[in-house]
């Protein structure tokens, strides 16, 4: 291979920081209804539930979990615990001080400043008027008149409560940093230390009766008393993930959850406890039961298990995956496929309203998918996995490629496919592998043997019917995604095998021969091209790069975020969004010279996202997450465009996003010319609203509807024409 010290000119370029034009809204598809971590939950009735956790979330359902809404808090900082003293009346707390009091069943939430800009992270009620509030530097507040005013009681500012929990109108126990336990039983008036016999973090106390109690902590901490807490015995849990919760549905019947989905359950009072198969490997943070059959369990990705049974099964009652998703793609509007964790395959036909898992023959981790139609996609992962449909996603099977080695100590991981429409496709990756490394010490040669990656490509020219060896044990790195900028002209990066730096190669015979590497002080993580001049690169730490000159030269972007960006992708030449760390997301509109952010009311990490065009997006992350966005544009009631192209059949596809907010999109096509009328009707059966009633040609259309002056709830869209006609429902959700 020939070796190119550097490719192209780094563009010594002034560039001025340009604002995003328009709004873009980003509205989340999956897990329902959010994805941010829950960090508490009560089960007030057998019907109504409240949990709270990142960013502000409060989570509200009135009919025992089957559907819930997500209740405005007016703040993003992170709620810690929620208690309600009856069906009414509730307080969350959280962090910098933050408390919310509700006086509707947690419909409606207003802030209730205490003095104090502590975390706060437990919050319990004796009675409807007497509670406690705990929190960071031994913060712990008492109010005696409902929450109307609270007091600041002493406490150690080098310790920190984790929680509070009132047994009956006078015993309660807060637990806290180094082990700490205190007792009342007086209503909170005063608090006594009780000795633990442990240093670990303790975050969760539950007492079925006066004497018998359980808390729980870190690293697998179970600790029990039969005697008020007067003295506590540590009981042998087998694990070492932490503990975060514990609650006792009837004076034998416990519950404590934790990390890794643990659920372990008592049947005789907390003396002894039995791990439950939960389903899930995300981290549960709480439990509470409403009476001895009714409970409810919420942790990370919002997650919520529900129990009908006292805690013998739990089933999920907040749906879709919670396993990582490494990238997506989409064929059109309409359909694509989603590749993740695990063997997580996802496939819509519906613009992404739904998402449908797909069971395939292996656990591997899928890096990479690309859709070439609406039936045919590939996709490729960890262990040499290479999957392909050619019926929408419905099955999937396994490719053959010639030169994968069969050692399974040296596996080949896929993580990028290219492909032409002429049917000519590379997909690239690396293969773990042992470099001879010498060294000489006082004269001495020495010879060792050190793990490496190595690049690998394979090429295709019949649309992946079969494959070749293009790259392979000649390139120490590891391939992070490949574009074809033409017919001919491809670019590869890369990060090297210590991933400290990035490499780019190049090909201009649709990779039969590769030239470079060049080396970047850079670590390369994604790559777009827009057109065949204009391309984008971003990376570690917020670096983003751009070409005008199909990748002989490259600029550096301004205005973005110093955060891991995975994943880029553009819509045009000149539109681009890209995502990563923390939800990170940002947006060029000049081909990547200037970067804005994008704000979003989550807090999870995103690691590939899809520009379907300049103005639908959709992006996928950790837990499962989904979100999809669109360009608001003129506030107009309704906007059309004709697309290109004639359309054989007469029909009307799922509006997108959906559900919206607080407009949508609805396309459709004619096979002729035809009268059209397009009119919108409430769940009544009363038209709200026409967007079409005019000749229009044939061919594909679209149509968007802006619902801002309507409320929230079920519609219906119905297309007639000459052709024939055709309804839809959709959903608006604020």
């Amino acid at each position: 291979m020939k070796k190119i010290a550097y490719i192209g000119l780094v563009l010594g370029i002034s560039l001025t920081i340009v604002p995003c034009q328009g709004q873009n809204n980003w509205y989340w598809q999956n897990p329902r209804p959010c994805g941010n971590h829950l960090r508490s939950v009560q089960t007030i009735t057998q019907s109504l539930i409240v949990a709270v956790g990142d960013q502000g979330t409060i989570l509200r359902s009135s009919d025992g979990g089957v559907t819930w809404d997500v209740q405005s808090s007016g703040v993003s900082v992170s709620l810690g615990s929620v208690c309600f003293t009856d069906a009414n009346s509730g307080y969350a707390v959280g962090d910098s001080g933050t408390v919310l009091h509700t006086t509707n069943g947690g419909t409606f939430w207003l802030p209730q400043p205490i003095g104090t800009t502590a975390h706060l992270y437990g919050v319990s009620f004796a009675t409807a008027n007497v509670g406690m509030i705990v929190g960071d530097a031994g913060a712990n507040y008492r109010t005696t008149d409902g929450g109307h005013h609270w007091v600041l009681q002493y406490g150690s500012p080098d310790q920190t409560l984790y929680s509070v929990k009132f047994h009956d109108v006078n015993t309660g126990t807060m637990t806290g940093s180094y082990g700490a336990i205190f007792r009342t039983t007086n209503g909170g008036a005063k608090w006594n230390r009780q000795y633990s016999g442990t240093d670990y973090e303790l975050y969760g106390a539950s007492f079925p009766n006066a004497s018998t109690g359980t808390v729980v902590g870190e690293l697998g901490t179970i600790l029990h008393t039969t005697d008020g807490g007067d003295s506590w015995v540590s009981q042998p849990s087998g694990i070492s993930d932490h503990l975060s919760a514990v609650s006792f549905s009837d004076p034998l019947t416990g519950t404590i959850v934790g990390d890794n989905g643990l659920v372990i359950r008592s049947t005789d009072g907390g003396a002894t406890w039995a791990i439950q198969s939960s389903g899930t490997e995300t981290w549960l943070t709480g439990v509470s039961f409403a009476d001895s059959k009714t409970g409810t369990i919420a942790g990370s990705y919002g997650v919520v298990y529900r129990t009908t049974n006292g805690g013998a099964s739990w089933s999920l009652a907040t749906p879709g995956t919670r396993f990582p998703l490494y990238a997506i793609d989409m064929a059109d509007f309409q359909h694509g496929a989603i590749a993740g964790a695990y063997g997580t395959l996802l496939i819509t036909s519906d613009g992404g309203a739904s998402w449908i898992p797909r069971i395939i023959s292996t656990r591997s981790h899928l890096r990479c998918i690309r859709c070439f139609d609406r039936d045919t996609a590939m996709a490729g992962g960890d262990n040499n996995t290479i999957l392909r449909t050619t019926n929408a996603g419905m099955s999937w099977a396994t490719i053959p490629v010639p030169g994968i080695p069969a050692d399974p100590l040296r596996p080949i991981t896929f993580t990028t496919i290219a492909f032409r429409p002429s049917g000519i496709g590379l997909m690239a990756g690396w293969k773990d592998s042992l470099v001879k490394v010498t060294d000489t010490v006082n004269d001495v040669v020495r010879e060792s043997w050190v793990k490496a990656q190595f690049a690998v490509a394979w090429r295709t020219t019949n649309g992946g019917g079969s494959w070749n060896s293009v790259l392979a044990d000649s390139l120490i790195g590891k391939v992070r995604a490949i574009s074809f900028t033409s017919d001919s002209n491809a670019i590869a990066i890369a990060i090297s095998s210590s991933d400290t730096w990035g490499l780019m190669f190049w090909t201009s015979d649709t990779g039969s021969i590769w030239s470079g590497p060049s080396n970047w002080p850079r670590r390369f993580l994604s790559m777009s091209f827009g057109s065949p001049l204009r391309g984008v690169i971003v990376g570690d730490l917020g670096d983003t790069f751009w070409t005008p000159f199909g990748g002989k030269g490259w600029g550096f972007g301004r205005g973005q975020p110093k955060r891991n960006l995975w994943g880029v992708s553009m819509g045009d030449s000149l539109n681009a969004v890209a995502v990563g760390d923390s939800m990170t997301i940002i947006r060029t509109i000049d081909g990547g010279r200037n970067w804005t952010s994008e704000w979003t009311p989550w807090d999870l990490s995103l690691n590939a996202v899809c520009a379907i065009d300049k103005q639908h997006q959709i992006a996928v992350g950790d837990g499962g997450t989904i979100l999809a966005s669109y360009s608001a544009g003129p506030a107009t009631d309704v906007q059309r465009s004709l697309q290109s192209g004639t359309v054989p059949r007469f029909s009307l596809a799922q509006n997108y996003p959906n559900p919206f907010n607080p407009s949508t999109s609805i396309s459709f096509s004619l096979s002729a010319r035809s009268f059209v009328s397009i009119r919108i009707y409430d769940v009544l059966g009363r038209e709200i609203a026409v967007l079409v009633n005019e000749v229009m040609d044939g061919g594909a259309h679209l149509v968007r509807w802006d619902a801002s002056r309507f409320p929230s709830g079920i519609y219906y869209y119905r297309l007639k024409s000459d052709n024939g006609k055709f309804t839809r429902s959709m959903i608006l959700l604020r």
